[in-house]
């Protein structure tokens, strides 16, 4: 399960930090959806970003696509602190290294706040 994650609007990336060591290449990043709030009124689900991390261990960046990180941007009430920066994921996210799924996280009932935030500088 993700215990925190930390975003930069600036760089365009999101690190989670699992409880549990984690399989990098079972990432499926557009099983992640950054939203403004624990029950959303703003929120992008990932079309295109990218795994940036290269090996097992309990974090995973993710840099988000160009479309995705525009999406983002262009929303005035998500991610612009850690305040309005949410997310939840499905089971599909990553698998540890058992190959078992992850706990979903959901829209109303247990999206994850961010443990951190970078502003846009650009």
């Amino acid at each position: 399960q993700v215990i925190a994650f930390g975003i930069d609007m600036d760089e365009g990336s999101i690190t989670l930090t699992f409880d549990e060591t984690v399989q990098v290449v079972t990432t499926v990043p557009i099983s992640l959806t950054v939203q403004n709030a624990l029950n959303s009124t703003e929120s992008r689900k990932l079309v295109s970003s990218t795994r940036a991390t290269t090996s097992d261990g309990i974090e995973l960046k993710i840099t988000f696509s160009l479309p995705d990180l525009t999406a983002i941007k262009a929303l005035t009430s998500l991610a612009t602190n850690t305040n309005d920066t949410y997310i939840t994921y499905t089971k599909e996210l990553i698998k540890d290294m058992k190959n078992n799924e992850i706990a979903v996280r959901q829209n109303a009932v247990d999206a994850l706040k961010a443990s951190s935030h970078v502003p846009d500088r650009t």
